[in-house]
């Protein structure tokens, strides 16, 4: 039997309280009506059936769900792996399909995405030819043949640079006016989000999370929250692909690595998150890492000292900060030269910039 996104809501609502709710309650959260959520409980009984578990509605108690521990966290997992999309939405179908493409790089049918997302081989055709100049960007090329499949061929870190740049691109509106710890444990739960979240185990986020909570460097504090989850997500991403053999020794993104003021924090990372999953993360991983340490936006504070941001040459900063103000107004160019807390904050902010670059 299949369950609609609302009853898929009220299920999700449910296993995650440990003690019952109030029928209102649901009702709010779901944004029905109280009748609404009496009409639905009865259609998820139903689908709780094959499951051996049930909606349990106690007067003067409220709603629960009764099961083993082990039935509801197959309930879990059997539900996150249910997305919702709504098929006449273009972009939404088409950012679903490009998910579909990173999480299995093994060839799929044209048809099982047809399937997957509710239209037929022609729509699915047309959108694949869609994505492919936003692939291009990354020098991926979306190959279909027949009796093959269709599936995504280029280079690890080409891979890898489009899933991060796929982040850069979905994450801002999920998370905005959000605090990050709040955004990414509520994502944990709320698998009915067609968000990059799609792409990534929601017990890696938390575990990740765990990992970096658990170092406590104060250099996460200085991110930004969206450089901060950005990190966070590339380093479940890794695992994943780790995990799945994707994974291989490759050319390093930054040159002179081990002379960067992050070293010693990307050495941490790869040594918590190796023994958090029992894996070995490839040598040139330790410099992806840098890289996102390196090239995080920070908060700016006046309290900070630019000098311990800055790995390039004072002087070239200077120099380039000097040509990007006659750039913008010669006439005010005296002014802003002589602003300290404005020079000092342009390079805090030009360090990650080059780095990213």
């Amino acid at each position: 039997m299949n369950i609609t996104p609302r009853q898929k809501r009220i299920l999700l609502l449910l296993l995650q309280k440990e003690i019952p709710s109030k029928l209102s309650d649901l009702a709010n959260s779901i944004g029905v009506s109280e009748r609404t959520i009496q009409r639905e409980l009865d259609a998820v009984n139903f689908y709780l059936k094959s499951y051996h578990c049930a909606i349990v509605r106690e007067k003067g108690v409220g709603i629960s769900l009764k099961g083993s521990i082990e039935v509801k966290d197959n309930l879990i997992r059997d539900l996150s792996g249910l997305d919702e999309v709504d098929a006449s939405d273009i972009d939404q179908r088409r950012k679903v399909l490009l998910l579909e493409l990173f999480r299995d790089r093994s060839p799929k049918k044209i048809y099982t995405f047809s399937q997957r997302l509710g239209v037929s081989e022609s729509t699915i055709a047309k959108d694949l030819e869609a994505l492919q100049p936003w692939l291009d960007k990354n020098h991926l090329t979306i190959v279909k043949r027949p009796g093959y499949g269709v599936t995504l061929k280029g280079s690890e870190s080409d891979y890898r640079e489009a899933m991060q740049r796929f982040i850069n691109e979905n994450t801002d509106e999920y998370f905005r006016d959000r605090n990050i710890n709040e955004a990414l444990s509520q994502a944990i739960f709320d698998s009915t989000d067609q968000s990059i979240l799609g792409l990534i185990n929601f017990d890696h986020i938390a575990r990740v999370q765990d990992v970096l909570n658990e170092l406590n460097d104060p250099k996460f504090e200085q991110f930004t929250d969206h450089a901060y989850l950005a990190l966070v997500l590339h380093i479940a991403i890794a695992v994943a692909r780790i995990e799945k053999g994707g994974i291989i020794d490759s050319e390093m993104p930054l040159e002179d690595w081990e002379s960067y003021e992050g070293y010693s924090l990307a050495m941490d990372i790869k040594q918590s998150i190796e023994k958090e999953f029992n894996i070995t993360m490839p040598k040139s991983e330790i410099s992806y890492l840098l890289l996102h340490i390196e090239g995080s936006k920070i908060n700016y504070s006046e309290s900070l000292d630019s000098k311990s941001h800055i790995n390039q040459d004072e002087d070239e900063l200077l120099d380039l900060i000097d040509a990007m103000i006659d750039a913008y107004d010669p006439s005010l160019k005296s002014a802003l030269k002589q602003d300290g807390i404005f020079v000092r904050g342009l390079m805090i902010h030009l360090q990650p910039v080059i780095i990213r670059l």
